[in-house]
């Protein structure tokens, strides 16, 4: 299994993807579930799945942390120094 490396939990993300279901796309699901999927249902499963993707390009822009440890390494005997 591969190693996954720890992130920065901060970032900043610009390329958040835009996000939309058309009415045969929710036919579709509808007819996959056999169920029909309320307004109410859809507006939560739209706003879910935006916050998910907005949060993923958070994720996708992190640095990891092991550059910043790096760094701080670099730093410290130099703000030790006076």
């Amino acid at each position: 299994m591969a190693k996954t490396k720890s992130l920065l939990p901060i970032a900043s993300a610009w390329d958040v993807p835009a996000f939309t279901i058309m009415d045969g796309n929710w036919k579709e699901l509808e007819k996959t579930y056999g169920v029909p999927i309320s307004n109410d249902v859809r507006q939560r499963f739209i706003k879910v799945t935006e916050n998910y993707l907005e949060w993923g390009a958070f994720e996708r822009n992190a640095q990891p942390i092991s550059k910043a440890r790096k760094r701080i390494k670099r730093l410290i005997p130099i703000l030790m120094t006076d």
